[in-house]
């Protein structure tokens, strides 16, 4: 509500409900969204002061970060570099590790959307928890590949040390390179991201990663090996036997179906294995995806499928 607010203009009303919550925690966090909204409309001053404001080191440093993503998404990237700085500045000054290692991620994020992809690799490294800097690592080879610096996203992409992480940078590279017209470079990535996905533990880890590498796969125009690896994800994912993981499995794979074009198989996931908000997140990413390559007859077919079959009306 508070975020809204912020970004319909009323600022005084949004910082007004963030300061009616009488826990800190949770104030602190509606801030930071208040500060976010400010910045995702261009209100650069309002979003830094909402966000410095802020007692608490790690939600101000993660709102700073939030702001910094949004600014840096909206094309203001000297504000976007700058209020990072300060982000990274505040986060080095929290004492747990864990909350300190995901705020550098985050800070990392940033960066990486800014297009500072130097710096943001600096501060992935700086993070000492494995899982963090992994993911951290995860974000600057994804920005490098995307601002066309191939061989330092590739250098990146394999200093990960987990397996579903750089199986997941290397696909992004490969779908990188097939949208830049590289199709050699593309395939031979994208090969190297498929065997590491094969190489995975069949856990839901190993799933996500699968997904990735298809829906990489499929941009880079390989798509009979898409849909292999999609298959494949979908018979593990199927196995497991925790039902929310087996779930959130589903999900990834109907996603990566879709983008190797079974749009039915991708239908009937959807209808037959998913429930509550993991089901309408599929849902909604085939709709999209089926209008964004702009097949009006399919959309309006998928569409129908899910509305008629489920019988329900999708909402956001």
């Amino acid at each position: 509500m508070a975020g809204v607010l912020a970004g319909a203009g009323w600022v005084s009303e949004a910082e007004r409900v963030a300061g009616s919550f009488t826990d800190d925690s949770w104030r602190a966090v509606v801030l930071a969204q208040v500060a976010e909204a400010l910045a995702g409309v261009g209100r650069v001053a309002e979003a830094e002061r909402v966000a410095g404001a802020i007692p608490d080191n790690y939600w101000r440093a993660q709102a700073l970060a939030r702001v910094s993503a949004a600014l840096a998404g909206a094309g203001r990237v000297a504000a976007a570099r700058r209020v990072a700085a300060e982000a990274e500045r505040v986060a080095g000054s929290i004492t747990n590790d864990s909350s300190r290692a995901l705020t550098l991620a985050k800070v990392t994020e940033a960066l990486a959307g800014a297009g500072r992809a130097s710096e943001a690799e600096r501060v992935a490294w700086s993070i000492t928890d494995d899982s963090w800097r992994a993911q951290a690592l995860a974000q600057v080879a994804d920005a490098l590949a995307a601002a066309g610096r191939v061989p330092e996203a590739e250098r990146v992409a394999r200093s990960i040390p987990y397996n579903y992480l750089r199986a997941q940078a290397l696909a992004q590279l490969a779908g990188a390179l097939a949208g830049a017209g590289h199709a050699g470079e593309a395939e031979r990535v994208a090969a190297e991201a498929e065997r590491l996905a094969r190489s995975i533990s069949h856990d839901f880890s190993g799933v996500r990663a699968s997904a990735q590498v298809s829906k990489a796969l499929a941009a880079a125009g390989r798509i009979s090996e898409a849909q292999r690896v999609a298959a494949e994800a979908e018979r593990v994912a199927e196995s497991l036997t925790d039902v929310h993981s087996r779930v959130q499995a589903l999900a990834q794979v109907a996603e990566a179906l879709a983008a190797a074009g079974r749009i039915s198989e991708a239908v009937n996931i959807c209808v037959d294995n998913l429930h509550g908000p993991a089901w309408r997140f599929a849902a909604y990413e085939l709709i999209e995806m089926t209008r964004t390559q702009q097949i009006e007859a399919e959309w309006l077919w998928v569409f129908a499928q899910l509305h008629s079959r489920r019988q329900v009306v999708l909402r956001r």
